[in-house]
């Protein structure tokens, strides 16, 4: 018969957050800061708020190479310093567009 643990959902997603950090640190190496906290992953739902744009323009941004997605597994996650960056370096070139 198989034990069944009952854990408190938030403590399930605490631990799940930390899991994930620990595997991106490792999929990324040293280049990246290994203090990530709980806010610089971001699922595709995230970036998508942020953005304020649809998961197939994310995902159409991510072919195109505009965007980075970290894949583990099957699940995709962003970094929030990429985004940041993402946003800065878009909003130079559309001032540079202007001009």
């Amino acid at each position: 018969m198989e034990k069944i643990i009952i854990i408190d959902p938030q403590e399930f997603w605490t631990k799940q957050k930390e899991i994930i950090q620990s595997t991106i640190r490792d999929e990324l190496g040293s280049d990246k800061p290994a203090d990530l906290n709980k806010e610089d992953v971001l699922l595709l739902d995230d970036v998508c708020r942020l953005l304020k744009k649809s998961k197939q323009t994310i995902y159409n941004w991510m072919d195109a190479g505009n965007i980075q997605g970290h894949y583990i597994n099957e699940s995709l996650f962003f970094l929030r310093s990429e985004i940041i960056d993402l946003i800065k370096s878009g909003i130079k070139e559309h001032k540079n567009k202007k001009a």
